[in-house]
């Protein structure tokens, strides 16, 4: 599926959706995202168990998004067909899309989706980078 976009850059190798400096951003916004997903799920993991099989000390992660660690169940799932439906729509799998998007170019301006990012993208990432660095 194609869509018109309005912001098309052009680069050596194709065009893409956003200039290079948004795309520094977003690897940026990625990179912490991932940290934090992972760390989400490994404290979704600990908790699911019962208290005499945790094994270690609980996992650090950031509290305020636990959520990251959630994600839909497509259709084909172990879990049976259809979705599970949680509370919060997946930052991570959203900017994870997004960066996929950026990173790989298209052959002409046409062929290039429009870049939606949130708009606390920077709020959020400068909470997640201050927690780790503490």
């Amino acid at each position: 599926m194609t869509t018109q976009t309005q912001n098309v850059f052009k680069s050596n190798f194709g065009f893409h959706p956003v200039d290079y400096d948004g795309f520094i951003k977003l690897k940026e916004a990625h990179k912490i995202l991932l940290r934090a997903y992972k760390d989400c799920k490994r404290f979704i993991r600990w908790t699911s168990k019962m208290d005499h099989n945790r094994n270690g000390e609980k996992p650090k992660a950031p509290e305020d998004y636990i959520e990251f660690g959630y994600h839909k169940l497509n259709k084909h799932s172990f879990y049976g067909p259809g979705f599970r439906k949680y509370k919060h729509n997946n930052l991570y799998l959203h900017i994870l899309s997004e960066y996929r998007n950026a990173r790989i170019p298209k052959e002409c301006p046409e062929d290039v989706i429009q870049s939606d990012l949130p708009k606390d993208l920077d709020k959020i990432v400068a909470e997640l980078s201050a927690f780790y660095e503490t």
